[in-house]
């Protein structure tokens, strides 16, 4: 079972290795994903989403300073699309050399 494979000692500390400065996803026996962005660090997160019935995680290839922000930025690029897609308001047009993300 998933819960008697992430209880190993062994296998909690690689992933807490892999997770390092990494968003992870996770995916639950049920088929439901878990919280974005989460962050694993330490062996007894893993044994905690284990016991919760995680089927598997999935670790970013980038890596952040601050794993969680990611979430943010998403957000930022979702308003900055919705914007673009939408006609300006009157008065509140924004010279693109003035608008900066980051």
């Amino acid at each position: 079972t998933c819960l008697k494979f992430y209880s190993r000692k062994l296998i909690q500390k690689e992933i807490v290795n892999s997770c390092k400065n990494r968003e992870v996803g996770t995916r639950f026996l049920e088929g439901y994903f878990g919280k974005r962005p989460d962050i694993i660090l330490t062996k007894t997160d893993v044994l905690e989403l284990a016991k919760q019935g995680i089927s598997s995680f999935h670790v970013s290839e980038e890596q952040w300073k601050n794993p969680l922000i990611t979430s943010v930025l998403e957000e930022l690029h979702e308003e900055t699309e919705s914007e673009s897609t939408s006609e300006p308001e009157p008065n509140k047009q924004i010279d693109s050399a003035q608008r900066t993300l980051f």
